[in-house]
């Protein structure tokens, strides 16, 4: 199973990838925990991107391209995986196809949701943060957030056009309850797979 999750920061992309993963025994890839993994690496690398993070804006195209096919290559990955976070733009979705070849995309899932959620979200991330004493993510403040998912509306939103177009895109409610929107990608996924076997983790 090789899905791309798309969705606003704060969807809840990352609570779904874990239960796909959990299904299909594919690693969830997410570009934001492998570059925060750089920034606590405090490489000079990863201290040009934790600015950028914390600034709201995008990490560059070529730094996320590098990352994603470094991961790609890693053996849990042969048997499929969930980006949560890449391609985040056309042209970053048109240099994965090329990087794949025929191992295609088999899905893609859009978790689609109110601004007003999103931004309700992330204040409660970081408020549950503080509470139960571990680190306030530094692009979890609402201003941040109008900044990113302005970024994501100009840059990302195009990709469910572009998926669209080749037949994978299966648009879903992010609004419901957390179990209904993995059902509904489950059965996305599973319709996907045209009678594949799922491989035992």
């Amino acid at each position: 199973m090789r899905l791309v999750l798309l969705g606003a920061p704060g969807a809840g992309k990352g609570t779904q990838a874990d239960a796909i993963s959990k299904r299909y025994c594919v690693p969830h890839l997410s570009t934001g925990d492998i570059l925060r993994a750089e920034v606590r690496s405090e490489t000079k690398l990863g201290l040009a991107i934790r600015s950028t993070i914390d600034s709201g804006k995008l990490v560059p195209d070529d730094v996320i391209a590098d990352v994603v096919a470094q991961r790609l290559l890693q053996g849990d990955a042969a048997r499929g995986f969930i980006l949560d976070g890449f391609p985040r733009s056309v042209p970053q979705a048109r240099w994965l196809d090329g990087l794949l070849s025929d191992d295609r995309i088999d899905a893609v899932v859009e978790l689609v949701v109110d601004e007003a959620v999103v931004l309700a979200r992330v204040i409660n991330r970081a408020r549950l943060a503080r509470e139960n004493a571990t680190d306030v993510r530094k692009d979890d403040d609402v201003e941040t957030m109008r900044v990113r998912l302005e970024a994501y509306k100009v840059a990302t939103l195009p990709l469910s056009a572009y998926y669209e177009r080749q037949g994978l895109l299966h648009r879903i409610d992010g609004m419901m309850a957390v179990d209904r929107v993995t059902a509904e990608i489950f059965k996305a996924a599973d319709a996907t797979m045209r009678g594949r076997p799922v491989d035992a983790c």
